[in-house]
């Protein structure tokens, strides 16, 4: 029964996230055991059973240079919204792979006060490949894109739409 409302929990956040979208939405992951690829500019969507009425929440802690927060929220079961008190839902994070890499995010569920307690940690090993086609940029989305490269202290060169493969195979 629990995994039943869990899987209708989730297909509440995917219809949500497509409803907002207008289009196919990102992959959703919800086992840290699957490593997350996906290619640079590319969204997915970390979702994970919560209940905030324990005082416990999800905190992600990942590195900024390799993918950023575009979203999230909170979808409560069905048996919350029939009124069950103390029921939990999913909590979701869309993220964004910004550069070619391999990188983690670390999930924790704590109480997010001090000497708070803190539940279980999942983490998420995220693969991040080059697009294998060329697009070119749009004008504001090149600049912006050169000014986050520029803000991070990691620009090299002006990547116009190309994602450079620098490893040699093997």
């Amino acid at each position: 029964m629990k995994r039943l409302m869990t899987i209708l929990a989730l297909a509440a956040v995917i219809s949500s996230l497509l409803i907002a979208c207008g289009t196919a939405g990102p992959k959703i992951y919800d086992d840290p055991g699957q490593t997350i690829s996906v290619k640079v500019d590319q969204e997915f969507i970390i979702a994970l059973e919560a209940n905030p009425t324990t005082g416990y929440t999800w905190q992600e802690e990942f590195d900024e240079s390799f993918v950023m927060v575009v979203g999230g929220g909170y979808e409560s079961s069905s048996e919350a919204k029939g009124g069950l008190v103390g029921a939990g839902g999913i909590q979701s994070w869309q993220f964004k792979a910004l550069k070619k890499g391999k990188t983690e995010v670390t999930m924790v569920y704590k109480q997010p006060w001090k000497g708070g307690g803190v539940g279980e940690t999942k983490v998420f090993t995220v693969s991040i490949k080059c697009d294998d086609s060329f697009y070119p940029l749009m004008e504001a989305e090149f600049i912006n894109r050169l000014l986050l490269e520029v803000a991070n202290g990691s620009i090299f060169g002006i990547k116009a739409g190309l994602c450079i493969e620098t490893e040699k195979a093997t």
